[in-house]
C-alpha cells in the first residue's frame, strides 16, 4: 500500500517535470543553436532535442529525449547542461558537463533517476566529428525499485551540409536493480542530427 503510493508520487513529479521541462523548451530562444538527433536500430529508436540557448535559464543548455524499444516503455530524460569549445593545433573540442533526470518502467521494476556527466566532440578535420557521452546515477541518487543507471555513447560524424550530420555510432544503457542489471540498449545504431 505504502509503495503504491509511492510510485504514484513519483508519477506525477515526473508529469509535472515533463510539463515544466516542455514549457522550457517552448520558451527558448529562436537562436542557431537548437537541435534534434534521431538514431535507430532494428530494436530501437532514440530522439534527443537540445537547445543550447534558453531564453529562461542564462548559460545553459536544455534537452529532452527518450529512447524507445520494441514492446517496452520508453526510457525518458530531461537535461541541464553549459557547453563551449577549446581550441587546439589537432583539432576542436566542445564539451558539455550537466546532469539528467531519467525515468523508467520497465519489468524489474521503474525508476527516477538523477544523473551526473557530459558530452564530448573532437573534430579533427572540418566536417568529422567523434563524439562520447556518458551519464551515471549511483545508489544515492536513483529512486524507486533500481540501484543505479548508465548510459555510455560514442559515435562518429560527418557532416553533410551545414544544417544537417550524419552518424553513425553504439548506445550502452544499463539499469542496477536488487540481484540484477537489465541492460536496455547495447547495439550499432545510424542516425542525423539536424540544426535549425
Amino acid at each position: 500500500m505504502a509503495s503504491d503510493y509511492l510510485r504514484t508520487g513519483f508519477e506525477m513529479m515526473m508529469k509535472r517535470t515533463i510539463l515544466s521541462a516542455l514549457i522550457l523548451l517552448a520558451a527558448s530562444s529562436t537562436a542557431w543553436g537548437r537541435s534534434v538527433a534521431i538514431d535507430m536500430h532494428n530494436e530501437a529508436l532514440g530522439i534527443n532535442y537540445v537547445n543550447s540557448e534558453s531564453m529562461l535559464i542564462k548559460g545553459m543548455g536544455v534537452e529532452a529525449g527518450l529512447l524507445m524499444r520494441e514492446s517496452q516503455k520508453p526510457l525518458i530524460h530531461l537535461g541541464l547542461s553549459v557547453a563551449g569549445k577549446n581550441l587546439s593545433q589537432q583539432g576542436t573540442v566542445d564539451i558539455s558537463l550537466g546532469g539528467r533526470l531519467y525515468n523508467y518502467r520497465g519489468d524489474n521494476g521503474s525508476l527516477t533517476a538523477i544523473a551526473l556527466g557530459g558530452k564530448v566532440r573532437f573534430s579533427p578535420m572540418t566536417r568529422v566529428g567523434l563524439n562520447a557521452h556518458l551519464y551515471f546515477s549511483p545508489d544515492i541518487t536513483t529512486f524507486g525499485d533500481a540501484n543505479g543507471l548508465n548510459e555510455f555513447v560514442v559515435s562518429a560524424d560527418y557532416q553533410v551540409i551545414p544544417q544537417a550530420f550524419a552518424y553513425i555510432g553504439s548506445r550502452h544503457v544499463t539499469v542496477k536493480y536488487p540481484g540484477v542489471t537489465s541492460t536496455l540498449d547495447k547495439k550499432l545504431f545510424v542516425g542525423m542530427k539536424l540544426l535549425f
